[in-house]
């Protein structure tokens, strides 16, 4: 047992339990002895070539971690953003192996997994169901077996209980283990996903790092004298410190958007869409090493979950000031350039921008929503640029529409007309509110 910065000597055949001690990764380190071929894989690594996995998840940060641990396990990985999303691909695609995270907006893992099974009645033979879930708590493995799911895999993912899930659902033969650092990435796909590019920059980034070994020591210390546990989030990327430093970045950019989405979500009572929010930001915060804020997040999920009206209003202010904070902590550390984008014009040009009524808002919503499942792209972005100008109940439509605009122009239509539709329930709860 070791802390986590804790790297055992190389050669070393210890078996490492990061602290503190609980039963969780007890039994899984018990099992991984037990059921691992100890003599074949001893001083190897797990890899599983050609194995095709899909991911959803509705947390950019989430599918860029996931998607660059199972390449280094050599898997061929599609991501998804939305269980609609998914659908779509899976109509068209097969995969050995489906990640669902569990807590989406618009359409949760379980919803998702019952709709795949509908589209494809053969399913059950085409891939198994992993349930992704920052809730391992008692009980949740009967809960996601009872609504149809193979296994289930605790975010953020660690090795041991990756490997276990993927010893338990895949068979041995499409298991192999090999020396140690002789483990070629995957060759990339012809239309690799942004977010791999992404991981691949970093990968190519680390040869350059490594000539400026001072430089990355004082900033993994800077983050550190800022309440970052370092240690924690090298440990969640398979202690890769470029792509840790992408993640942070990740972190930072998606800030604005998240922050925005709990405090429209919080001003209309909306319980569950609130809970969603700082659940994802509850295991991004973790994935980064933010603890303090991710457990401030947990007890803001816990109360959403409750319909805690009192407690929320009492803290969801403390949340957002922690939330701030932690990003300017890790921005100043880690030397992330500040968003000079949407966030100022935002309160700068509000007053300028055109008022419009709820009603205008929602009638253009639902034209735009057309224009996406139709897959009009020029109609799409021009929709977006006149909404871009407006004010709606003194807030910026530009700030709800900054994932929209980003995923139209990845063509990314599906999740785009999924936002889309979470805006439009989002607007007309807003009037039922006021009312």
């Amino acid at each position: 047992m070791a802390d986590e910065d804790f790297v055992p000597a190389a050669g070393s055949r210890t078996k490492l339990l990061i602290k503190p001690f609980y039963c969780f990764p007890v039994v899984n380190l018990l099992n991984s002895v037990r059921t691992q071929e100890s003599e074949e894989a001893s001083g190897r690594r797990m890899i599983c070539p050609g194995i095709r996995a899909l991911v959803v998840d509705d947390e950019p940060m989430n599918l860029m971690v996931a998607e660059g641990i199972f390449r280094d396990y050599q898997m061929e990985v599609r991501t998804a953003g939305s269980g609609r999303e998914a659908i779509r691909i899976c109509e068209e695609e097969d995969f050995d192996l489906v990640f669902l995270d569990h807590m989406m907006p618009e359409m949760d893992g379980v919803e998702t997994l019952k709709q795949l099974r509908r589209v494809r009645p053969d399913a059950d033979h085409l891939f198994t169901a992993i349930a992704f879930t920052a809730n391992a708590i008692s009980g949740a493995k009967e809960m996601f077996l009872r609504e149809g799911f193979d296994e289930f895999l605790s975010k953020p993912i660690e090795d041991l209980e990756l490997e276990r899930v993927l010893r338990k659902v895949l068979t041995k033969a499409q298991i192999r283990y090999v020396e140690e650092g002789s483990v070629q990435e995957a060759a990339p796909e012809a239309e690799r996903e942004p977010v791999g590019e992404v991981r691949e920059a970093a990968r190519e980034d680390a040869v350059a790092a490594e000539e400026a070994p001072a430089d990355r020591e004082d900033e993994m210390a800077r983050l550190e004298k800022a309440g970052i546990s370092t240690a924690s989030g090298l440990m969640y990327c398979r202690r890769d410190r470029n792509f840790y430093l992408q993640l942070l970045e990740k972190f930072v950019q998606e800030s604005g958007r998240r922050m925005d989405e709990i405090e429209s979500l919080y001003g209309q009572g909306e319980y569950d869409g609130y809970c969603i929010q700082v659940h994802a930001l509850k295991s991004t915060a973790k994935m980064i090493g933010a603890d303090g804020l991710s457990e401030t997040a947990k007890n803001m999920e816990d109360a959403a979950k409750r319909k805690d009206a009192e407690y929320l209003h009492a803290n969801h202010e403390r949340l957002l000031a922690e939330y701030r904070e932690a990003v300017e902590k890790i921005r100043d550390a880690a030397g992330i350039e500040a968003d000079t984008g949407d966030g100022d014009e935002d309160g700068e040009n509000a007053g300028a921008a055109a008022e419009i009524s709820a009603e205008e808002l929602l009638e253009r919503l639902q034209q735009l929503k057309q224009s996406l499942e139709t897959f009009e792209l020029d109609q799409a972005q021009k929709q977006i640029e006149e909404l871009d100008g407006t004010v709606c109940q003194g807030k910026p439509v530009r700030k709800m529409l900054r994932e929209v605009s980003r995923e139209v122009e990845e063509f990314e239509f599906e999740s785009a007309g999924g936002r889309v539709e979470q805006m439009i329930r989002s607007v007309k709860g807003g009037e039922t509110h006021e009312d």
